[in-house]
């Protein structure tokens, strides 16, 4: 992650690498690390493809 952020590159990895490290704070601290989780989770979705997310959404419902 170090190298990338060097770069000034974020990647798609990074965020769900912050994004776990958020959900173990809030786990292990509370809800003030959620704004946090939030603006990271709003952040990912941005960066997914129309396809993406329709492929998501076929999963979660059930679809082929």
């Amino acid at each position: 992650m170090r190298k990338n952020l060097k770069q000034g590159v974020v990647t798609s990895g990074d965020i769900k690498q912050g994004m776990a490290i958020m959900a173990d704070l809030i786990s292990s601290y509370g809800d003030a690390y959620w704004p946090f989780f939030e603006h990271l989770e709003k952040e990912l979705a941005k960066r997914k493809t129309r396809s993406e997310r329709l492929a998501d959404f076929r999963e979660r419902q059930g679809y082929q």
